[in-house]
């Protein structure tokens, strides 16, 4: 057994409260992955050679946790690579120099909401204008001061709104134009505080190949565009991560579809539950605790098994992947099954291919 990547949720608190996300909704219990534990894990990947990537995040932000520095250096003490998404409000200077010391080897900053308006949808406690200040400051402290750490700044995209975020009422980037337009403004407030002429030369002299790039991008892919070669402009399109269905409870299940979880990844929950993707904020999919067995006999389950071997037959076995792959009316159902399909077998891996422009 071999992942591309393992989520290890070292918290589910977060500062923000984003309404296309989960954690509104979300009704387990809040809490903090204790380090023993963590370490435990790290321990049974790398032993086990899971995966060389672990990210850290399912939901919550970890740079709410306490010991995250420790447990970047606990991830490299064991050979693995470590990549961190963040919101980016808390990076503040003293954050940023310890992740920078870290040397963690990916950052996602995900900002999804470029500009004031669709920043409303975030529900936080700070205006645009400061978040702005914030990110482009650590980035361009990070680009200037690291050689080894990746960046990526991360939008989303809303093409074809209606149908994939109907009860979305902001729109967030609809065309290339629009993406254009907040990645210029991006790029231009991060290139004013990186204080290094070669370095903003370097990004000056791309710019022009990267505005065309930027007319051509697919909205409905994964793509990024390389700025440098360890800074990255990224888009992901919006989807309807708690649809109508799983809000109202009245579900038409799915009984066709496909999901990459425990093919390609797996998540470890604060407290030490084992879950399928991750999509599965609740930990409905829980299929053992790290404390009372280990990761490679929790995936050996039958029940586990099952549940791969129905997706390698595009049949949806687990009741929870039922309702997630459904939708509340049978024809949105039906879109979401034979999308995922599509989505999963076509799309993403021509995505995975072609995603750098």
């Amino acid at each position: 057994m071999k992942f591309e990547r393992i989520h290890v949720e070292l918290t589910n608190r977060c500062n923000f409260s984003c309404q296309f996300c989960p954690d509104g909704v979300m009704t387990r219990k809040r809490g903090e992955m204790e380090f023993d534990l963590f370490k435990k894990i790290v321990e049974e990947i790398a032993e086990a050679q899971l995966t060389e990537m672990i990210l850290l995040h399912v939901m919550g932000e970890p740079l709410l946790c306490e010991y995250l520095a420790e447990a970047i250096n606990y991830i490299h003490s064991k050979g693995l690579k470590v990549c961190l998404t963040t919101n980016g409000a808390l990076m503040s200077t003293e954050n940023t120099a310890k992740l920078i010391e870290q040397e963690v080897d990916h950052i996602i900053f995900s900002v999804q909401t470029p500009e004031k308006k669709s920043f409303e949808l975030r529900k936080a406690n700070m205006a645009f204008t400061e978040y702005e200040s914030i990110i482009s400051a650590s980035i361009a402290r990070i680009l200037k001061n690291s050689r080894k750490t990746y960046l990526a700044l991360s939008f989303l995209t809303t093409p074809f709104k209606k149908i994939l975020m109907p009860n979305c009422k902001t729109k967030i980037i609809g065309n290339n134009s629009e993406l254009r337009e907040y990645f210029c403004q991006w790029v231009e407030a991060i290139v004013e505080k990186i204080e290094d002429d070669v370095m903003e030369r370097g990004i000056n002299k791309n710019w022009e190949t990267v505005e065309k790039q930027l007319q051509k991008i697919n909205l409905l892919g994964w793509s990024q565009i390389k700025l440098t070669d360890k800074f990255i402009l990224e888009t992901r399109v919006m989807g309807d991560w708690v649809h109508e269905g799983l809000r109202k409870g009245q579900v038409s299940r799915a009984k066709i579809g496909y999901c990459q979880g425990l093919r390609e990844h797996f998540s470890v929950l604060w407290n030490g539950d084992l879950t399928f993707c991750c999509a599965d904020y609740n930990g409905e999919t829980m299929f053992g605790n790290i404390k009372d067995i280990s990761i490679t006999e929790a995936l050996k389950k039958k029940e586990v098994q099952k549940v791969i071997k129905g997706f390698d037959r595009l049949m949806v076995v687990h009741p929870y992947c039922q309702k997630c792959l459904g939708d509340g009316s049978l024809l949105r159902s039906l879109v979401r099954q034979i999308g995922s399909i599509l989505y999963f077998k076509v799309f993403r891996k021509f995505w995975k291919r072609n995603r750098v422009v």
